[in-house]
């Protein structure tokens, strides 16, 4: 049986290795270039759409681009700021999902 010091190590080590590789391999492809165009183009205040003076909408996933341009408010870089919260929203994900799994089998 783990001693609760060797579980923490593991789950800071699991999570650190994760962590390298999501940096490792963190890249935006062409549909997220598309919303971070439509968030610049919305907290600069020419609404939400890709064409300034075009009203369609060029996303698909509101929640996401609420999110992502309540960050950008900040945060000048786009960018890093897609890039951020995706790999922490990732580690997130991870660390409930090893809580949630550690429960299940004690």
């Amino acid at each position: 049986m783990l001693t609760q010091n060797k579980k923490i190590i593991l789950l800071l080590l699991l999570i650190s290795l994760v962590s390298v590789e999501l940096l490792s391999t963190a890249w935006i492809s062409d549909d997220a270039a598309i919303i971070l165009r439509v968030i610049e183009n919305f907290i600069h205040g020419y609404g939400p759409n890709f064409n300034v003076g075009e009203r369609v909408q060029a996303y698909t996933h509101p929640l996401w681009f609420l999110f992502l341009s309540f960050v950008a408010l900040f945060i000048n870089n786009i960018f890093i700021v897609t890039l951020i919260v995706s790999i922490l929203m990732s580690l997130f994900t991870l660390i409930f999902l090893i809580i949630k799994i550690a429960r299940i089998f004690g």
